[in-house]
């Protein structure tokens, strides 16, 4: 779990200025994944297999945001987080660009 600089402490504003902030840790996960390029007979002649470690899950969960001005917007009053607590290596899909 990390302090994400920019993100700490949160603090979201609603459309009369009123402010809520709070303070809460985000998954992070860092780490190694096998990533490989094969040659092949056929255009674009390489197959490329790209893994990125990443969060397992994509559950999210409703964090309520403690420090709130009085009168603040109920929408500004919460935040989704990612809730995966476990990471691990997965396929990253690389888009295709018609014409390349």
């Amino acid at each position: 779990m990390e302090k994400i600089p920019g993100l700490y402490p949160l603090v979201k504003t609603d459309q009369n200025g009123k402010k809520c902030s709070g303070e809460f840790l985000l998954p992070a996960c860092v780490g190694y994944c096998k990533t490989s390029e094969t040659g092949t007979h056929e255009f674009p002649y390489s197959k490329q297999e790209s893994k990125v470690c990443a969060l397992i899950g994509d559950e999210l969960e409703n964090v309520t945001l403690s420090n709130c001005d009085p009168d603040a917007d109920m929408s500004i009053r919460w935040v989704l987080i990612p809730k995966s607590k476990t990471c691990g290596c997965k396929n990253l899909t690389l888009l295709k660009t018609k014409g390349l």
